[in-house]
């Protein structure tokens, strides 16, 4: 592997596919996730001029300095985008396993048409509405076992092969590098939790104890120029005191949540995000709440 005028190449082949990919599947995961994803491609069997080094603003690194690097990354997300961040990825992903290696389909025998291959269909996406997987890591169906005949097919070269293993360690090492940026930075808020003094609880003697399931809520446009509003649907039979903000710092606007009724919040600008935190009317300052993060439509109200 040599890196020469910030182009990568392998065996005098340039590897631009491979970074695009890496920047595709980071793109994608930030749209989803509304969420910054930063792109890494880690190479595991060629030889690197380095052990990290950067091209064409990706970070290339080496098996053994994978670990390291991540843990020497900031906390770049506060509490409420992770719990935000968290329910996305389990309403909008669809989650199922490491993506089996992407092969080429075998060679067949020349007919003299010259007609392109048909590639075998893709598996239908989930039905409840979820967002699919991206395109490179759908799997196609296993196809039933053929007898082998008696003649072999001519194998693929060798070159063939180091191409297919490239892709599937550089979509392994980008599915881990994903998990990590959204699991370590909440490894670690949670760690110091654990050992922080947990303040003395008094429970509240009327009222619930416990805060509202906040669930995702829809958006509507009273007219132009009035602003967004998002309409949260009625959760529990008690009375909550919510908040809610345009940033995850503040400032906070409080209101009370009636029983039985939907929380409205209105003026809410286009193209931005909206944040809500709600606990028990009445409760205690360390009494638990919830948290949620919805973004607002692009278009104009």
């Amino acid at each position: 592997m040599t890196v020469k005028s910030g182009t990568m190449s392998s065996n005098g082949y340039r590897r631009a596919n491979e970074l695009a990919a890496a920047r595709e599947h980071a793109e994608c995961l930030s749209e989803v996730l509304g969420i910054l994803v930063r792109p890494l491609l880690c190479i595991h069997t060629a030889q690197l001029p380095d052990t990290h080094f950067v091209v064409d603003g990706i970070d290339v690194l080496a098996p053994a300095q994978l670990i390291g690097w991540l843990r020497s990354l900031l906390p770049a997300l506060l509490d409420m985008e992770i719990i935000a961040v968290r329910t996305a990825a389990r309403s909008k992903l669809d989650v199922r396993d490491v993506p089996a290696p992407v092969t080429d389909p075998e060679p067949h025998e020349n007919t003299g048409t010259g007609g392109p291959r048909q590639s075998p269909p893709l598996r239908p996406g989930p039905p409840n509405g979820s967002l699919p997987p991206p395109e490179r890591w759908r799997r196609s169906p296993p196809e039933p076992p053929s007898p082998r005949p008696s003649h072999a097919r001519p194998k693929r070269s060798a070159k063939s092969r180091r191409r297919e293993k490239l892709v599937v360690e550089a979509l392994t090492s980008f599915a881990v590098l994903a998990v990590a940026a959204v699991w370590l930075p909440h490894a670690v808020q949670s760690t110091q939790r654990k050992y922080a003094t947990p303040p003395t609880a008094v429970a509240s003697a009327t009222g619930p104890s416990q805060p509202p399931a906040l669930q995702s809520g829809s958006f509507s446009c009273a007219g132009r120029g009035h602003g967004w509003t998002l309409t949260v649907p009625p959760a529990g039979s008690g009375t909550y005191q919510v908040q809610w903000s345009l940033a995850p710092d503040g400032p906070w606007t409080t209101t009370t949540w009636q029983p039985g009724s939907p929380l409205n919040v209105g003026g809410l600008p286009s193209g931005g995000r909206v944040f809500l935190r709600a606990e028990a009317a009445g409760a205690a300052a360390d009494a638990p709440e919830s948290m949620a993060m919805q973004k607002t439509p692009s278009q104009s109200c």
